[in-house]
């Protein structure tokens, strides 16, 4: 069962490459040499072929090359495994040069003094090729600016000037900086959410079945009703009897009209009188 790898990096690509490095390690017991390892697999591994033995690089040797060759398969397994951000920023990059330090010879010694100093100067001197040119070229400076004028020479001047050159020539500075003071972020989310499911169904039955909230309320509220009826009924049954017509409390016959014509009905009866056949009772 493939498990899903998590870990701690910049990009989906570093998770990649350290699940091929674990591969290396894993069947060669060697970090491989094209690819960016984390710093936490040189504790226990060194990289492959940082050995002695012949017989021992002759093995190492078929197994890297087995390895390498198994990369692309890597790659796939790695993509299934180490997920995409779900965040992901991404910065636009325009590069732009100019000359740097622009070096003149009323403003050198200012600007090398301050360079030399960052470098250790004069407590801190190191031996590189680069710094010691720097050191010299400072002295030189100092050293012209406190000659007397008399004493300096037009070839000097001239020498100073190609050395300024050569120097501005070997230095460089990188400055990074926004572009804009705003920024794009990218976010990423499911495409269709359950609550957008419930809205969709919700709204095809309340389209085509006439279906709402309110109407599911009140057939629920309906069968509640229905089903106290019925607990009432078989709670309290009643036995039946037979209604008199006459009787104003057991009769059906409750409307004005009715109650008229039963009047005139007891009123014949009482005086004797014989109702013909056409009279409308």
């Amino acid at each position: 069962m493939q498990s899903t790898l998590h870990f701690p990096m910049a990009s989906r690509s570093d998770c990649i490459n350290d699940f091929i490095v674990k591969k290396f390690i894993e069947h060669c017991g060697c970090l491989p040499s094209g690819l960016p390892v984390q710093l936490k697999h040189f504790d226990n591994h060194t990289y492959c072929f940082n050995l002695t033995h012949s017989q021992q690089l002759l093995a190492i040797e078929s197994c890297y090359q087995a390895q390498v060759a198994s990369m692309p398969q890597y790659e796939t397994e790695a993509h299934r495994s180490c997920l995409p951000q779900c965040e992901t920023q991404r910065y636009s990059i325009r590069q732009s040069s100019h000359p740097w330090p622009n070096l003149r010879r009323e403003t050198a010694v200012k600007f090398l003094k301050v360079l030399a100093e960052l470098h250790g100067y004069p407590d801190e001197m190191r031996s590189t090729w680069g710094e010691s040119a720097l050191y010299f070229m400072y002295e030189r400076a100092a050293q012209l600016v406190d000659q007397k004028s008399s004493e300096k020479s037009a070839e000097d001047w001239i020498n100073f000037s190609r050395q300024l050159e050569a120097l501005q020539d070997q230095l460089a500075m990188v400055s990074v900086q926004g572009r804009q003071p705003f920024g794009e972020e990218t976010f990423e989310e499911e495409a269709y959410p359950t609550k957008n499911l419930l809205a969709d169904v919700g709204g095809a039955l309340g389209l085509w079945s006439g279906v709402s909230v309110l109407t599911v309320c009140e057939l629920v509220e309906l069968c509640i009703y229905m089903v106290a009826a019925v607990r009432y009924r078989i709670a309290h049954p009643q036995t039946s009897t037979t209604a008199d017509p006459y009787n104003e409390v057991d009769s059906p016959l409750r409307s004005s009209g009715h109650a008229a014509d039963k009047e005139a009905v007891k009123m014949f009866a009482a005086e004797g009188g014989i109702l013909n056949a056409d009279t409308d009772v």
